[in-house]
C-alpha cells in the first residue's frame, strides 16, 4: 500500500520528467532569435501554433508517451493512496 504523500511525491516527479522532456521538444523547434522575432502580436498566433505543433511533434516521441501514461498512474495511485489516508482518519481504522 503506497503512503499518500509518498504517492504524490511520485506524481510530481513524473510530471517534472515529462514537463523537461517537453521543454526540450520546444526547443528543438524554435531557437532564441526566432522566440525574440516572435514578440509581436501579429505574430502571437504563429507562435501559438507553433508551439502546439511541437507538443504534438513530442507525442510521437515514445519516452514522452511513456512518461504521459507514467504519470496518470502515478496520478490515480497517489489519489487512491489519499482516498484510503482520509477513509482511516475519518473511520479510526
Amino acid at each position: 500500500m503506497t503512503d499518500a504523500r509518498a504517492a504524490w511525491d511520485e506524481v510530481g516527479d513524473r510530471l517534472s520528467a515529462l514537463a523537461l522532456k517537453l521543454k526540450l521538444h520546444a526547443e528543438e523547434e524554435l531557437s532564441d532569435e526566432e522566440l525574440r522575432e516572435k514578440c509581436g502580436f501579429d505574430k502571437l498566433a504563429k507562435s501559438v501554433q507553433e508551439t502546439f505543433d511541437a507538443l504534438g511533434d513530442a507525442m510521437e516521441d515514445e519516452a514522452v508517451r511513456t512518461d504521459v501514461r507514467d504519470a496518470g498512474r502515478a496520478f490515480v495511485d497517489a489519489l487512491d493512496a489519499t482516498v484510503r489516508q482520509v477513509r482511516r482518519t475519518v473511520t479510526g481504522s
